[in-house]
């Protein structure tokens, strides 16, 4: 049973898009925005929750696993 959530994590193919789309939902811009390890990413606060965004971004183990397909994930 779950009983709390710190956050959701989604994949996105073009992080600009995505924050752009969130940004539009949610009236507001994300509350930072980063790239790491083949990843960029972009966090909403969303009051007792958050929404992380992440997109390829260059070469990375990020990259790769966001490259993969849904059912490849473990």
């Amino acid at each position: 049973m779950i009983t709390g959530l710190d956050h959701l994590v989604l994949i996105t193919r073009d992080i600009d898009a995505g924050v752009a789309a969130y940004e539009a939902l949610f009236g507001r811009p994300p509350l930072g925005r980063s790239e790491h390890a083949g990843a960029a990413n972009a966090f909403f606060a969303l009051g007792n929750c958050g929404l992380e965004l992440i997109a390829p971004s260059g070469e990375g183990p990020m990259a790769d696993r966001a490259h993969q397909e849904p059912s490849d994930h473990q």
